[in-house]
């Protein structure tokens, strides 16, 4: 395998399509993504006229699903709900409703959650809080430091102990470097006193302290993080005593050692990360550390001893890109991607017998946690909206979660009313049994008879304050999260590639199915880790208009999940109705259903004037400042010179294939092509063709290939 980053291709494929005023059509992947906006949640309530002499409706019955109650989070045009659905009673529970500017919301007790509160337009919150089910009552357990902000923190197992970690933004300035870093340690049973850890300035290429974890023996964990680094996390962990005036580097866990930021177990005896044997060398490829590119072992750390060990059975040949303790056994699930593609997908492994199972979930589907020996809680994650942060991490939300049972091979989707959420924590059923019933899976007149279950849907938070968009929109970061969390900052699409041609995949520019189908799998991994993520794109639309769309060349991990074919309903702000639920996009990933020809035209500039002529060319194509801004931000490319081209309207419509029923009175498509060199030459400048006037139902598509 040649791991020269010189000799190396890469073919990136990725595809919006695009609205006809003012659309978004953010491209970072070979994901396509559409999206409506129209007018109005479409819903059937009120339509019809009453009927005379109607036979009572009969409640469906719930069959029990499992012994475990799943709690959720979304948030609505004003407020956050944290939910919960208990899986033996289909109970829907209402446990809070608080304000919109909380996150990261942690179950304490069948009483209590704690959260992050009062976040500002920098996502710091003010203080961490205590919120009271019972009384419905909020307590400020303890407040950030004067001009920080919480950003994030741990809890130890048994709920005593929290690490913080605080961070005090620069002033006008990108990111985080220039700023400072804190970590406290608190005994919630004494919340006033915090204890220092560290106290870092925010430096370029020098790791800062980030808690992975806080045992019940009052030992805090950390991992070094970059930060404005595309990979920052996994640069090397330390420990210290709950005081902090102990601290220590742990001598096995190093930089080019391990790949993943470590999890800890829900008893705190081990910590759970892949990690890296150094076969493939030490440097960098492409920019990323080749521990990040080939995490090529599962392993665990004993919170107790600091020793590490590898997982019995499992092959260095293959990648480990995501790692994660389920909540049900204490076991750990990690995805694998290997160059067989069949032995691809989720595996559970037993640290008891030290052997480890395929989890099997459907195309699309990601798996959260066990719930017992032979089942398991999925989700479909939606990656085509935007991350939130009510749960344990920044991560996408998901447009369904499911139990999967593995002696019957049967999915079951639970349906609790809304259209996405968040997934927060697993509990025992009947956990919150004091808590207020809002309504039952699949009950329509509980449904009907509290309209929030039927109607309400997933919003998200509103823009950001304009200083956090200003650090958002400029390089060397432009995901909306990405200068403060170390797990949200790659793209996927990137990453995923390269971990793939790590493995040997080709990946030149006819492609294989190999390829395509190991970059999807691998990205579904990452995303569910919360590694990277990438952002949605929108089509705008009418209200109530139905559109039939049929993608006409291979599709994998669609969300929602169709074979290609999508009956869509258009309503307001987005929306989109397909197959009962609300969805703001439609993604999936897609093999190019051609050959690409060869391009003698466009212009040939250093990696830092392509925004420039991607803005000459867009004007020029008739694309709005939108779109144009937005395939600026998605064009990432590293070689010394590119070459910056695209197909005509005729042959990117042989590339990626999409028809509409009605046919749009405009359809544009445009796929941009751009290739990586060592050295410039000379090459002809484009022809641009007549641009027709939007009017009407107009679609514009988009995409660029990076070869």
């Amino acid at each position: 395998m040649d791991n020269n980053p010189q000799t190396k291709k890469r073919f990136r494929i990725n595809s919006y399509i695009g609205p006809k005023e003012n659309p978004r059509g953010f491209l970072v992947s070979i994901f396509i993504f559409l999206a409506f906006l129209g007018v109005g949640i479409y819903t059937a309530v009120g339509s019809n006229p009453p009927q005379e002499n109607k036979r009572p409706e009969e409640k469906p019955v719930f069959t029990p699903l499992s012994n475990n109650t799943v709690v959720y989070g979304y948030w609505t045009e004003k407020n956050s709900k944290i939910n919960a659905v208990d899986l033996s009673s289909g109970k829907i529970y209402n446990l809070a409703t608080l304000d919109k500017d909380v996150k990261k919301t942690t179950v304490v007790s069948s009483q209590a959650v704690i959260f992050i509160n009062k976040t500002d337009g920098d996502d710091n919150g003010r203080e961490l809080a205590f919120y009271d089910l019972g009384t419905k009552s909020i307590m400020s357990l303890f407040q950030a430091d004067e001009n920080f902000g919480i950003n994030d923190y741990v809890i130890s197992p048994g709920k005593r102990y929290v690490a913080d970690w605080e961070i005090q933004n620069p002033a006008n300035s990108q990111g985080l470097i220039g700023g400072r870093s804190r970590v406290y340690s608190i005994d919630l049973q004494n919340p006033t006193q915090k204890n220092l850890i560290h106290d870092e300035a925010i430096q370029e290429g020098v790791p800062i302290s980030y808690p992975v974890g806080v045992t019940d023996s009052a030992e805090v964990f950390l991992d070094g993080f970059i930060a404005n680094n595309s990979a920052g996390w996994a640069s090397g962990m330390s420990f210290s005593n709950f005081a902090g005036t102990d601290k220590q580097n742990i001598p096995s866990m190093t930089v080019g050692t391990y790949s993943t930021q470590p999890v800890l177990s829900s008893d705190g005896n081990y910590l759970a990360f892949a990690g890296y044997d150094g076969s493939l060398g030490t440097g960098t490829t492409d920019g990323f550390r080749d521990a990040i590119l080939n995490p090529n072992t599962v392993e665990i750390l004993g919170t107790t001893t600091k020793e590490r060990r590898k997982l019995f059975g499992l092959s260095n040949v293959n990648r480990y890109t995501s790692v994660f303790w389920d909540k049900s056994l204490n076991n750990i699930i990690f995805s694998m991607t290997s160059k067989d593609i069949s032995q691809n997908g989720f595996y559970l492994y037993d640290l008891g017998s030290s052997s480890y199972r395929k989890i099997g979930v459907s195309q699309d589907g990601s798996v959260i946690s066990t719930l017992s020996n032979t089942q398991f809680l999925t989700g479909s994650s939606d990656t085509t909206s935007a991350i939130g942060n009510l749960g344990p991490k920044y991560t996408s939300t998901f447009s369904s979660i499911s139990v999967y049972d593995s002696i019957q091979n049967k999915i079951t989707a639970i349906d609790v009313g809304t259209s996405l959420v968040q997934y927060i924590g697993l509990f025992p059923s009947n956990y919150f049994n004091n808590s207020l019933v809002i309504g039952r899976v699949g009950d329509s007149a509980s449904k009907s008879k509290n309209n929030q279950l039927q109607l309400e849907t997933f919003a998200f938070k509103p823009t950001l304050a304009p200083k956090r968009e200003e650090r958002q929109s400029k390089p060397p970061v432009s995901n909306p999260i990405c200068q403060s969390e170390p797990a949200a900052c790659p793209n996927c699409d990137e990453l995923s590639r390269q971990q793939c041609a790590s493995l040997g995949f080709k990946n030149d520019v006819k492609g294989s199915k190999d390829w395509f189908q190991c970059v999807a799998e691998t990205k579904i991994s990452l995303k569910t880790s919360g590694a990277c993520y990438n952002s949605p794109l929108y089509l705008y639309g009418n209200e109530g208009t139905k559109v039939e769309i049929k993608v006409n060349t291979k599709i994998t991990n669609p969300i929602p999940y169709s074979d290609g074919n999508y009956s869509v309903l258009l309503g307001n702000k987005g929306q989109l109705g397909i197959n009962g639920k609300n969805y703001s996009s439609i993604n999936f990933s897609y093999a190019p259903a051609i050959e690409m020809p060869n391009l003698d035209y466009g212009r040939i500039v250093k990696p830092a004037d392509v925004g420039k002529v991607l803005g000459e060319y867009g004007q020029k194509l008739g694309l709005n400042e939108r779109e144009i801004s937005d395939l600026k931000n998605s064009a990432r490319v590293s070689s010394p010179y590119i070459l910056v081209s695209f197909f005509s309207d005729e042959i990117s419509k042989k590339i990626l294939p999409i028809s509409f029923n009605p046919v749009p009175d405009v359809y544009r498509n445009i796929v941009f092509y751009f290739k990586e060199l060592d050295f410039p030459m000379s090459i002809k400048e484009p022809k641009f063709e007549n641009i027709p006037t939007r009017k009407g139902f107009t679609a514009v598509e988009i995409s660029h290939i990076i070869y």
